[in-house]
């Protein structure tokens, strides 16, 4: 029998499709940290390369293309590496785990597949074929050895809407890094002589509703002299610079786009504003109260 490896030999595969623009990346970095301090060899299996810095140490392989060439290019990488346990994300990703291990001839080596948003939420707003995509995928829970969701919430949604992964979750929350903050302002607004600033932070994509942000800090601003910092890039961001010239409030607002640590901006805002349709977790509520600043979210 093969003695079980010590944490500096133990090898820990990350599966998903980008590490970049949402929550999923920052968690699975955060997880990549902390096991390279526990002396744990990290690989980060992405579709596309990262534009966020790795930890150091971490392995970062990239597939590029489709999912369906790069599941053989997983299959290959998992006989050649042999990790000893498989965290996945996304569920087409996860999906596209399962087969790879099958097809690596690794079907023993524990794959955790991760749930990080409300499935029948997620599952209404996608397109006919990404539902079907999505419908199938979950097709391959089975196959998982450990099923776990960002919050009870999650978990409760996933067991009602799939039957197969009744009384197989378990809840595992988010792990939240204390940010190291820089001593300065990260934008001249956030100066303290400057006008209150109220942040957004998060991809612009139509589960966030950036869109009622905007709308609400518009009629905010018609009475207050606010300042408005959008973080965060995604398909929306044309429609939503549209929306922000039309309030007759440009010059207050502003779309930075993706920044490498929003809680440099959010340490001197006034509050941080989510107005998500639905969360799975929340991350960016977390990392705003861990540097003091105050939330004001919808009931997501």
């Amino acid at each position: 029998m093969q003695e079980p490896r010590s944490n500096t030999q133990r090898r820990i595969c990350f599966v998903t499709d980008s590490l970049d623009g949402g929550g999923i990346g920052v968690v699975f970095l955060t997880l990549a940290r902390a096991m390279r301090r526990l002396g744990c060899r990290v690989d980060m299996f992405v579709l596309c390369p990262p534009l966020r810095a790795m930890p150091k140490g971490v392995n970062v392989v990239v597939a590029g293309g489709k999912t369906r060439g790069a599941a053989l290019t997983l299959a290959r990488f998992l006989r050649r590496s042999n990790p000893d346990l498989i965290i996945t994300a996304r569920d087409y990703m996860s999906a596209m785990a399962v087969v790879s291990r099958a097809l690596a001839g690794r079907r023993k080596t524990p794959l955790v597949w991760t749930f990080h948003t409300h499935h029948s939420l997620d599952f209404k707003h996608k397109p006919l074929g990404r539902r079907l995509i999505a419908w199938l995928a979950m097709k391959l829970t089975f196959a998982a050895d450990h099923l776990v969701c960002v919050s009870r919430g999650v978990a409760r949604d996933l067991e009602q809407a799939h039957r197969a992964t009744q009384g197989r979750t378990r809840t595992i929350y988010n792990p939240v890094e204390r940010p190291r903050v820089l001593p300065t302002p990260a934008h001249p607004w956030c100066a303290p002589s400057q006008v209150p600033v109220v942040v957004i932070c998060g991809r612009l994509v139509a589960q966030k509703g950036v869109d009622v942000a905007i709308s609400a800090f518009a009629r905010l601003r018609a009475d207050h002299h606010v300042r408005l910092l959008i973080l965060g890039d995604g398909p929306l961001r044309a429609d939503l610079q549209r929306q922000i010239d039309q309030t007759g409030y440009a010059a207050d607002i502003k779309c930075l786009g993706a920044v490498d640590a929003p809680a440099d901006y959010m340490k001197d805002a006034a509050c941080l504003v989510v107005s998500s349709h639905w969360e799975g977790f929340g991350m960016v509520i977390a990392e705003a109260m861990s540097v003091g600043c105050p939330v004001i979210s919808t009931d997501c």
